[in-house]
């Protein structure tokens, strides 16, 4: 892949992300205002889930491209906090990708109970987070190749 097409890639990226991380952190803001204790409908969070599966999914894949370029260069040309930034966006990534998968294939799925609701206010708040630090790495990535 060509140094332009690669830097397209990451832009649209980043633009997803930019995208997902307010909308997921308002809609989590905003849950408790249209949701009934009595009778819940969580139709509009299977609608949204999809989408914070894909953002979890494209961090997780930014975050192992990143540290495998970090990883790849010598010890000694990096710095402490390229690597711990690198490591902590991979694992963090990839952590809340497997809470995301778990989560929504048990509402989808799984038993009548619903997915631990503390699980789904951690993914709702770690990814809009991880979105915007990804996003942010990955814009300034494609400004830097252009």
């Amino acid at each position: 892949m060509s140094d332009g097409a690669r830097a397209a890639v990451k832009r649209i990226v980043a633009l997803y992300l930019f995208a997902l991380a307010p909308a997921l952190a308002i809609h989590l803001v905003v849950t408790p205002l249209y949701l009934n204790e009595a009778a819940p409908d969580y139709g509009p969070w299977l609608w949204f889930n999809p989408f914070t599966v894909a953002g979890a999914v494209l961090i997780t894949i930014a975050g192992f491209l990143h540290k495998r370029a970090v990883d790849a260069r010598p010890a000694d040309e990096i710095g402490w906090r390229e690597y711990f930034e690198a490591n902590l966006g991979f694992y963090l990534g990839g952590a809340l990708t497997i809470a995301v998968f778990w989560n929504w294939f048990t509402v989808q799925w799984g038993p009548s109970d619903p997915a631990s609701p503390i699980t789904w206010i951690v993914i709702d708040t770690g990814v809009p987070l991880l979105a915007l630090a990804t996003g942010r790495r990955l814009w300034r990535e494609a400004a830097s190749a252009s």
